[in-house]
């Protein structure tokens, strides 16, 4: 009977340590692919997604990819501090949060970057959604009375008929967004 109970005890003991590495696990692996500070998937985890819609784009569901950066998004730290600049990165992920669909992605890939993917989305309709977002982001209201934060985005089709890469794609919806900044800022423009 003694050696029942001790097993049981040991069994019980092992079971809550295993319950135990499982949620450190969970929680690294969490850490690993979310930006502490806005509480989206990182660049990592955002490769990942953009994989499975490359893939799903070669399997007949079309989406886009969007590149989204914060204009002049240096100046905001520099005139207002960080404090606020970190603020306007939260506020921007909520925004994201609230304006896209469910199945659709949002992660910050660094600095003021951040990348969208509309799945089961063409172009025509993604630029709809992009730039009522955009509107979104600008109309944000802060404080501070003359701080207002505008967003240049670039955008492109992951077409199904296309042999398309994650690289070919993301380098296509960053040139859309260079020129998007190149023409005044506070735009959409597909590539």
């Amino acid at each position: 009977e003694a050696q029942r109970r001790a097993l049981t005890e040991a069994n019980v003991q092992r079971e809550a340590e295993i319950r135990e590495r499982v949620r450190a696990e969970a929680e690294l692996m969490h850490l690993a692919t979310h930006d502490a500070l806005t509480g989206l998937p990182n660049r990592r985890a955002f490769g990942q997604m953009l994989e499975a819609a490359v893939r799903a784009a070669r399997e007949g569901q079309p989406s886009t990819l969007a590149l989204l950066d914060l204009d002049h998004f240096k100046a905001v730290n520099d005139e207002h501090g960080h404090s606020q600049g970190d603020e306007v990165l939260r506020s921007t992920a909520r925004t994201l949060r609230a304006a896209l669909r469910n199945d659709d992605d949002a992660a910050r890939l660094g600095g003021e970057e951040f990348g969208v993917i509309l799945r089961g989305t063409s172009a025509a309709d993604a630029s709809a959604l992009l730039d009522r977002l955009r509107q979104e982001i600008a109309d944000q209201r802060w404080d501070l009375p003359d701080l207002r934060v505008t967003t240049s985005i670039g955008f492109t089709e992951l077409l199904p008929e296309e042999s398309v890469d994650a690289r070919s794609a993301l380098r296509r919806a960053d040139a859309a967004l260079y020129e998007a900044k190149e023409h005044g800022r506070d735009r959409i423009l597909p590539g």
